[in-house]
């Protein structure tokens, strides 16, 4: 085939993803916004490239005790993603943001519940005509845990403390069934590593204090927050 012939087919394949409006980045922080105002109304939750899913949703996921405090397998899912990012000129499309996790922890205090909510954060880069997309967990995956606290009669909540994680912090290891394979290579095995964050939540009435713990982490993480009762702080 000719040379000609084939820039022609080329372009004609190309053509109605270079003419398609592109949306261009797509900024994380309004993503940010719309998860937390979900964690505030204290609901379950799925948002899909700009559209919120609000067919079949479950009122609550009954978590096992061998999943409990996994930001992975949450109490109150909450769930915002948005891959209509696109560049140069459309041919790479696909890029956007994935924010996944909800309620992992709950607590009784002093007339009001203590809440723990975790958000894992990751970057979709984008792929050529959509295809071949690609993220790296160990250069972008980020965890934003928060505790929250929400009044008797209250429809919203409101955060008492917030926590960032960052790449560097988060434990990664291979696991178990991976490891001890005969048949899967040392470089494969590297390559699908994974990690388990965790976050777990007591209410200490004594000291009137919330305990948040997070394993899963390069460090121990254990810190005390004293709570404000009666607080009016905004969410």
């Amino acid at each position: 085939m000719k040379r000609p012939v084939i820039i022609t087919i080329l372009l004609t394949l190309l053509c109605p993803f270079l003419e398609a409006p592109s949306a261009g980045e797509i900024p994380r922080e309004p993503l940010d916004r719309i998860w937390e105002e979900y964690m505030f109304n204290g609901t379950v939750s799925y948002y899909l490239d700009g559209k919120k899913i609000e067919e079949n949703l479950p009122s609550a996921n009954v978590v096992s005790e061998a999943a409990r405090g996994s930001v992975a397998a949450p109490i109150r899912e909450i769930s915002v993603n948005d891959y209509r990012g696109t560049a140069f000129l459309g041919i790479l499309r696909g890029g956007g943001w994935s924010m996944m996790g909800g309620l992992i922890g709950r607590g009784e205090g002093k007339a009001s519940t203590l809440e723990l909510y975790a958000k894992r954060v990751w970057r979709e880069y984008s792929g050529l005509l959509g295809m071949w997309n690609y993220f790296r967990p160990k250069e972008d995956e980020t965890y934003d845990v928060f505790l929250v606290q929400r009044e008797q009669g209250a429809s919203r909540g409101t955060i008492l403390k917030k926590w960032v994680i960052q790449p560097a912090e988060i434990r990664w290891f291979i696991p178990q069934h991976t490891q001890e394979s005969k048949v899967i290579s040392e470089k494969v095995k590297q390559q699908n590593e994974t990690s388990d964050v965790r976050g777990f939540l007591k209410y200490l009435s004594e000291s009137q204090e919330a305990e948040v713990t997070i394993t899963g982490l390069t460090h121990p993480f254990v810190e005390h927050f004293k709570v404000p009762w009666g607080s009016q702080r905004r969410g």
